[in-house]
């Protein structure tokens, strides 16, 4: 690819309030992340220089105008995209680099697994954007601000970069803002109860004659949807703040969501996995809370679930880390989210020295939060019940930075609008002890979707 030139500065005052403004304007790549460093990390991102994506093994780059097919190593090319440059450092985690998702049927190319053959969303399987500009707000509550510039090709002077990035926030405030309104219709799945149901018991079959221990089984809910999608993003962020918040407008399609899981960070080398396994409903009050935590504590099921997906996800590491650096920092915590208590542990990992960022997100995608244990047959039993393409479901949003750092979120309480729809997705981990209504229940409770089919996704 061309060469890069970053530039940067801090704002502050009315060029920093200017800059927050824009979360509101249409067209605007959103991130908002927990930092490993320094505290929330929140990207906008607009300008988009060049476009990456890949679907069943062929990579498409659009840049400037121009269309590049690549059919033969296509994450070597993408390793070649987001490979770091030797500008002067931030200290933060990212200045540049790339923003969008890797969809959970990624890794199938890697794996020689069969992709399921219906693909109703029709989305690529990966699909990355490298912008121009960005606005970085980091701190505890975001009072510090970065205005970065990355200037691709030949080397331009610091003064004519200096007058690029005072003209940026001139030229996004003539941006559309978001609609105030939206709308979503009935809902309907792509199972029925009973369906669901008996592949549940198809998939406890397996699990008693020793094919696998755990499979997650997902089912998706597709609704008409009208306004903007902007403004659901929103509402949603607003209403039921998650560790992780996500908004990509890309040209078909936007995806959007607020997880409270990251499936893989790459920051200073260091790996960082965080698997969350284990629910339950907060509490009306902070007695019932209490008693809610003590069940879910005490629940045999949801323990042995959980110390299953630890082990995956130390497993995961090992393939890309230096063994002797695996730690288990936490392990069983209770995290408290507005609508959600859950069970979390964090494991952290040295990146060995061969291996890449891309390279570390290949090797864990999936989560086995999202597709079971052993993995490879989990996903296979999956793609036999689900019977079409996840999507972007189940893989990772986040970005890759220059400096080679990475932080995907996990792609769960999210949704994706196209064509005038919105697609939710959400799954139960399946063991041989799970009643089949109760983990029909559990996505219903997962997706905030009422069983009657109503229009009502609230992200539990």
């Amino acid at each position: 690819m061309k060469e890069r030139h970053v530039f940067r500065r801090t704002i502050s005052g009315e060029e920093r309030a200017r800059a927050a403004e824009l979360e509101k304007m249409k067209g605007i790549a959103i991130l908002d992340f927990p930092s490993l460093q320094h505290g929330r990390v929140r990207i906008l991102a607009l300008n988009v220089h060049a476009e990456l994506s890949q679907k069943n093994g062929i990579m498409t780059v659009k840049s400037r105008g121009r269309v590049e097919t690549v059919t033969e190593d296509a994450q070597k090319h993408l390793q070649h995209w987001i490979d770091g440059h030797a500008e002067s450092e931030s200290c933060l985690p990212f200045s540049g680099g790339a923003i969008g998702y890797i969809g959970y049927s990624y890794s199938f190319q890697f794996e020689n697994l069969n992709v399921p053959e219906l693909d109703l969303l029709d989305m690529n399987d990966l699909h990355l954007l490298f912008h121009s500009d960005y606005f970085i707000f980091s701190g505890a509550k975001g009072e510090e601000c970065e205005q970065v510039h990355v200037h691709y090709g030949s080397p331009i002077q610091a003064n004519e970069a200096e007058k690029r990035m005072a003209s940026v926030l001139d030229q996004a405030s003539f941006s559309r803002r978001a609609e105030p309104s939206y709308s979503i219709g009935l809902l309907s799945s792509n199972f029925t109860k009973a369906s669901f149901m008996e592949a549940v018991d198809s998939i406890k079959s397996h699990i008693r004659a020793g094919d696998i221990f755990q499979a997650v089984l997902s089912q998706r809910w597709s609704g008409e949807f009208k306004g903007d999608s902007l403004t659901y993003f929103l509402k949603i962020k607003a209403q039921h703040p998650s560790s992780f918040s996500f908004y990509l407008p890309f040209e078909n399609y936007e995806v959007l969501g607020c997880s409270p899981e990251r499936l893989l960070a790459v920051d200073q080398g260091i790996v960082h996995s965080n698997p969350i396994a284990g629910t339950r409903r907060r509490g009306s009050t902070n007695r019932e809370d209490e008693q809610l935590i003590r069940d879910l504590l005490s629940d045999e099921k949801e323990k042995a679930e959980h110390l299953m997906l630890v082990d995956l996800a130390r497993n995961d590491l090992g393939k890309i880390c230096r063994k002797e650096s695996i730690l288990l920092n936490r392990f069983m915590e209770i995290e408290k989210y507005k609508n959600v208590i859950h069970l979390v542990s964090e494991i952290t990992g040295t990146l060995a020295e061969d291996i890449h960022p891309a390279d570390a997100v290949k090797a864990c995608l999936p989560a086995g939060t999202v597709s079971g244990a052993p993995k490879i047959r989990a996903m296979e039993l999956i793609s036999t019940y689900e019977q079409e393409k996840r999507g972007v479901y189940g893989g990772g949003v986040g970005y890759f930075s220059f400096e080679g750092n990475s932080d995907l979120a996990l792609a769960i309480r999210m949704a994706v609008v196209k064509d005038g729809m919105i697609h939710q997705q959400a799954g139960a981990g399946i063991v041989h002890d799970s009643i089949p209504e109760n983990e029909w229940h559990e996505t219903l409770h997962k997706a905030g979707v009422k069983e009657a089919g109503l229009n009502d996704f609230t992200y539990r």
